[in-house]
């Protein structure tokens, strides 16, 4: 019997549709299956690109970029595989998420509501403003502070470092900081701060999705402020129709003034396409995974988790004072054996999805073994959103939460970067959220005559 890709996209959007029900059921059941859950967002990421993505495709005819991958990557076997080796990714994911435990994640925070000394309010201005010159000269295009931004191999190489370019990424924790502090004013800044972030990224080609983590954070904190479990349906509408008018705007870059006419634009090529929309290059992970995975098991091998672990040892360093940071990188690149140009031409800004990075590193074994962590770091996730965490831990919790939908859809080390970066702030700030509020809650309980120079205001 000869199958098509057609064929092929169908029976991958049925075995995952179908593993999907199952588990959505299960979580349900539950209670574990709402807005402020990782495995919500999990769950709605693999139900956007291993089964909406690809019916969309099917009933749209857009099948000749799924066609042209299939082949390259072996045919309909392929297909069938790596069908197979997302259904147990997914599994396995489940299966230790539902399984780990929910203790709340407070890492010895003492107190829901951080001190304010004279080092938090120059942390604060110091990331806020930092975040909002990134956004000013990298992607409002209202300044000619950009300078030279020249990106060769994913890595900067120009007078633009990769801080100043995504430095904007630092704003969402003290943004969320501020909305979670019992304190009018600061919600009023931290609000103030949120709008200026959407209405700065939103010329830029490459933020569309940048700002709609930063509505997800929003609905996220006023969902946990409000104690529900999911936003209203008007919220939700508006959330869809924010992310079919980016999805249909492409990488195309707007001007402030020509906003309402490119968002008519694009609202019309949503009517136009119709759920063909669905089934664009944003979400056509299953179709590189095919070749990607194709590429790694006949061609090049596997990364092995080099990669991502030269992102996290040096990653974070600025280049101009380690140049040479990306060393095992580059050592994997010459000792690739020679392949098609074809695979690169094909690859070049392609992602295969978070499980398709896995797979990179080490065939279904690695697949397994990772998925098998981020259940267990998802479950984690959702111990720092619980309403009794310190407000610290739930703002970076949210943080993490809102951008998930992306880092499903990427590389591993992608999102390492992502996180991290949004975890800088806290990192920076652990010092007051944690030793100070210890000092003070020791000070309390002996009753000595000890006077902190700090206060709480959590009035």
């Amino acid at each position: 019997m000869v199958f098509s890709t057609q064929d092929v996209l169908l029976f991958t959007a049925g075995l995952i549709g179908f593993e999907l029900l199952i588990f959505a059921l299960l979580l349900t059941r539950r209670k574990i299956f709402h807005w402020l859950s990782a495995g919500f967002w999990a769950w709605s990421a693999f139900m956007l690109y291993y089964v909406v993505a690809p019916i969309s495709a099917v009933i749209s005819g857009n099948l000749v970029p799924f066609h042209i991958r299939l082949q390259l990557g072996g045919g309909v076997s392929r297909g069938f595989w790596v069908a197979l080796v997302i259904s147990v990714g997914i599994f396995v994911f489940f299966l230790i998420y539902m399984r780990t435990s929910l203790p709340m994640v407070d890492l010895g925070i003492r107190h829901k509501t951080p001190l304010v000394t004279p080092f938090f309010f120059y942390w604060l201005i110091v990331f806020c403003g930092f975040g909002l010159y990134s956004l000013l000269a990298s992607r409002s295009g209202l300044t000619s502070w950009q300078g030279e931004r020249i990106i060769e191999s994913g890595r900067f190489v120009g007078d633009v470092t990769g801080y100043q370019s995504g430095g904007y990424g630092l704003l969402f924790f003290p943004i969320l900081l501020l909305l979670l502090w019992p304190n009018r004013l600061s919600r009023v800044v931290g609000l103030m701060l949120a709008i200026v972030f959407i209405v700065l990224s939103l010329p830029h080609a490459w933020s569309r999705y940048v700002t709609i983590s930063m509505l997800l954070a929003l609905s996220m904190w006023h969902v946990t402020n409000n104690k529900n479990k999911w936003p209203n349906i008007i919220v939700l509408l508006s959330l869809v129709l924010v992310t079919l008018i980016y999805q249909a705007r492409g990488h195309t870059q707007w001007s402030f003034s020509g906003i309402p006419q490119a968002v008519d634009e694009s609202l019309k090529e949503v009517t136009n396409k119709g759920v063909g929309a669905l089934a664009e290059s944003d979400t056509q992970m299953l179709a590189t995974f095919w070749i990607e995975s194709a590429w790694h098991d006949d061609w090049i091998g596997h990364d092995y988790g080099l990669r991502f672990l030269n992102y996290f040892l040096t990653g974070w360093i600025p280049s101009r004072y380690m140049p040479q940071k990306y060393f095992l990188v580059d050592w994997l690149s010459a000792k690739r054996p020679p392949y098609p140009i074809t695979f690169d031409r094909l690859l070049y800004g392609a992602k295969s999805s978070l499980i398709g990075s896995f797979y990179a590193n080490g065939n279904i074994v690695a697949v397994v073994l990772q998925m098998a962590l981020m259940g267990w770091f998802s479950r984690k996730v959702d111990g720092m959103v619980q309403s009794e965490t310190p407000i610290a831990i739930r703002a970076l919790g949210i943080s993490w939460l809102s951008t998930l939908w992306m880092v499903w859809g990427s590389h591993d080390y992608w999102g390492l970067m992502l996180l991290g970066t949004m975890a800088i702030p806290f990192l920076i700030g652990f010092p007051v959220f944690h030793f100070k509020g210890r000092a003070l809650s020791l000070e309390r309980s002996t009753k000595t005559n000890y006077k902190a120079k700090v206060f709480d205001v959590r009035s």
